[in-house]
């Protein structure tokens, strides 16, 4: 849990607006309901404080977990995503 703080502490220093990509391996969020276990708990409520969104609405995992994540922190910012599934 001291690593996810440490997360949410540097995702909290980088100026926005911003387009965060990488492999954050938070399995228990659930983005399409907004819910999550207690270890993705603070990231979730991170993204919702600040205005984050997740853009990956795919599979990237093979027991159909979203890890691999693109999160927005400007609603004006545009992406082109292609989603294959599974990565």
């Amino acid at each position: 849990m001291a690593n996810n703080a440490k997360l949410i502490d540097y995702l909290s220093e980088i100026p926005k607006p911003c387009v965060y990509v990488g492999d954050f391996n938070f399995p228990g969020i659930c983005w399409e309901t907004y819910n999550s276990n207690n270890e993705g708990q603070a990231l979730l409520e991170w993204t919702q404080n600040n205005f984050v969104t997740q853009h990956v609405d795919f599979s990237s995992y093979v027991n159909g977990n979203f890890l691999y994540f693109i999160l927005i922190s400007n609603h004006d910012l545009k992406i082109l995503l292609h989603g294959h599934g599974i990565f």
